[in-house]
């Protein structure tokens, strides 16, 4: 009888273990629909695409403390302190903001110098596979 019992509840466990598995799984199917999503539906404007960047990763973030709460790996007030925290990351983001752009637009608008010692290394680069292309 108690032979019985054990193996009834090992086969339950193994059921539960299953399930957790499973609804992992699906968790992550829709963790990368979202972002497939998202990437496929990102703003093209410079300003528009850093805040939807930034909402998205918070809002991921978010998301992955929901599920080590569900399951149990975190308590109530360590999510709670978390999620905080990522809300003053995300506003203190968006406070610098202004400034970041400025910098990245600055840096799109004109293009990388390159010296003459980076031109004359492409220039040999380029030589020598020539050479090793016509003398195979």
């Amino acid at each position: 009888m108690a032979k019985i019992s054990y193996e009834e509840s090992r086969r339950k466990q193994d059921e539960r273990n299953a399930a957790e598995e499973n609804n992992k799984k699906l968790a992550e199917i829709k963790r990368q629909i979202r972002k497939l999503e998202y990437y496929s539906n990102r703003p093209t404007n410079c300003e528009e695409r850093y805040f939807a960047d930034l909402k998205f990763e918070y809002d991921e973030n978010c998301d992955k403390l929901f599920h080590q709460f569900k399951d149990k790996r975190i308590t109530y007030q360590m999510y709670c302190d978390h999620i905080t925290i990522l809300t003053k990351k995300l506003e203190d983001s968006k406070a610098k903001a202004p400034e970041l752009l400025s910098k990245t637009k600055k840096a799109i608008s004109r293009p990388p110098q390159l010296n003459k010692s980076h031109l004359a290394a492409i220039l040999e680069m380029e030589r020598k596979m020539l050479k090793a292309q016509f003398t195979n």
